[in-house]
């Protein structure tokens, strides 16, 4: 708080040395015959009677009949919910479905974004690679694609296979020592023998193999047809997969301020991704005005005129303003005003 709002505070007295200010004093400079504690005014056009400054003013100088009070018109309202997502206070509740989305079912195909009016479908926006150096040929990936409906993912070479480099190798056979299901033998000066009704392609001798002489399986991503899901990032363990964020969103996700529940996003999803929640029998869509502050965010927001508001507006006590200026810094819509 300035100095001018402690010394009208403590009474209007301030101490200079040995000299005493009082308030008849201060009040009686001028400056270009225009005192320095010009009364204060209330913008009734402005003024939307949320009560703000009531609280900001300690001497009660500001007189304000009621807090406005909102309601809904349930003849305008669509249930398109922006109202309810705007309000900081949790004062609105409106009876419609809300939408959302099942992360298992989405496999982010982008299909369901032509049909919302809004735009109110974020998809994440991801490139996917296959780092060959590191792709062990598992097949994790392929079999989580086709679970997701895709199939952008297939193999090149469905084999393991030694290369030349194991010939007349010494070595202590890790990769035989290594093969959970014995699939890997090998005879002096020869080359490691799989058998591929055992291997299933686990990729443990592939980084075993102190000669790099084990050929893994080899997997093939087709770009034009990945719907981007993650599925198969998420089920590599071989961070053979390379996952770029082009949009900065991550999960696929309603913008609960722009849907206006509509529906016609679930039609569209051939996954079942898309749900509503259930509305409650009877319910109908109200303000609570125990919790309302009469902001008037709700009233702007509405573009069908379905919140009514009944509008009282504030006045300054003249008598009983000491001019500080508290009221006007906290309210929030520039309806108070310093008048010369």
């Amino acid at each position: 708080m300035n100095t001018r709002r402690k010394f009208i505070k403590q009474g209007g007295v301030f101490l200079f040395g040995s000299t005493i200010i009082g308030p008849g004093i201060i009040t009686g400079c001028t400056k270009n015959d225009i005192g320095p504690f010009a009364p204060y005014n209330i913008n009734t056009t402005s003024c939307v009677g949320c009560g703000d400054c009531l609280d900001a003013c300690d001497f009660e100088a500001i007189y304000l009949p009621q807090k406005s009070t909102y309601s809904i018109d349930i003849e305008n309202c669509t249930d398109c919910n922006k109202c309810e997502y705007i309000c900081t206070q949790g004062a609105i509740f409106i009876a419609s479905a809300k939408y959302s989305i099942l992360q298992d079912n989405c496999n982010q195909c982008k299909e369901c974004l032509p049909f919302c009016p809004e735009h109110a479908i974020k998809i994440p926006d991801i490139n996917y690679t296959i780092d060959e150096k590191q792709c062990v040929g598992c097949g994790l990936c392929i079999t989580a694609c086709n679970e997701k409906g895709g199939a952008c993912i297939s193999y090149e070479k469905t084999e393991y296979s030694i290369r030349e480099k194991c010939i007349n190798r010494t070595c202590n056979s890790e990769c035989v020592s290594i093969c959970p299901e014995g699939a890997i033998s090998k005879n002096p000066g020869s080359k490691a023998i799989i058998d591929y009704n055992k291997c299933t392609r686990c990729g443990k001798c592939v980084s075993a193999c102190p000669h790099d002489a084990v050929n893994p399986a080899k997997v093939l991503l087709d770009e034009a047809n990945c719907t981007h899901c993650g599925a198969c990032y998420s089920v590599c363990s071989d961070n053979a997969i390379g996952r770029e964020i082009l949009n900065g969103i991550t999960e696929p996700e309603i913008d609960k301020g722009i849907c206006t529940s509509c529906g016609e996003c679930i039609d569209s999803c051939n996954q079942n991704a898309i749900i509503a929640s259930e509305v409650t029998p009877g319910a109908i869509s109200e303000i609570d005005n125990d919790k309302c502050n009469a902001c008037g965010d709700c009233k702007t927001v509405c573009e069908y005129s379905a919140i009514d508001s009944e509008e009282y507006t504030a006045d300054i006590i003249k008598e009983d303003c000491i001019k500080c200026g508290e009221c006007a810094e906290i309210c929030t819509f520039s309806a108070i005003e310093q008048k010369y």
